[in-house]
């Protein structure tokens, strides 16, 4: 029973999308501080937030494509299938970024939050819009599919 519970999880397309989403959030959250916090480089908090979140994006483009939906892009590694899931999933999030940065600004600027406890927030809210939608149009799994991968 424990076994089939781990198994699950281990297979989960859900539970690897957030492993990966965990790897770029480190990335984000340390772009962040280097490039907005007051005792680094101090840019804006929006610049700053979207150059981290496009470094982020890349890395879980990266690894979403050869770990989370390897399933879903085996057989299409040419440059060109390749390219086009990455413009999918760019444009996907860039939406997804769009939200976070809504939520960032409200959190940081009108509540007064900690900049990197409002940016957790923002993601974590973000996150289930981008895996939804990159499940089904980056990789175009179906939802039968959902949780167990073979």
């Amino acid at each position: 029973m424990i076994r089939d519970s781990i198994r699950l999880l281990r297979n989960s397309l859900f539970v690897r999308y957030c492993i990966v989403g965990v790897t770029g959030t480190l990335i984000d959250t340390a772009i962040l501080y280097l490039l907005s916090d007051p005792h680094t480089l101090n840019w804006g908090l929006t610049r700053s937030k979207i150059v981290g979140a496009e470094l982020a994006l890349l890395n879980n483009f990266i690894w979403n494509d050869i770990w989370t939906f390897v399933k879903y892009s085996s057989g299409k590694h040419g440059f060109w299938q390749k390219m086009r899931r990455f413009l999918r999933f760019n444009l996907i999030c860039t939406a997804g970024i769009l939200f976070n940065l809504i939520l960032l600004n409200i959190g940081f600027n009108w509540l007064h939050m900690n900049r990197y406890i409002a940016n957790l927030a923002a993601i974590l809210l973000v996150t289930l819009w981008n895996y939804n939608v990159n499940r089904r149009l980056s990789w175009r799994t179906h939802s039968e599919e959902l949780e167990i991968t073979p």
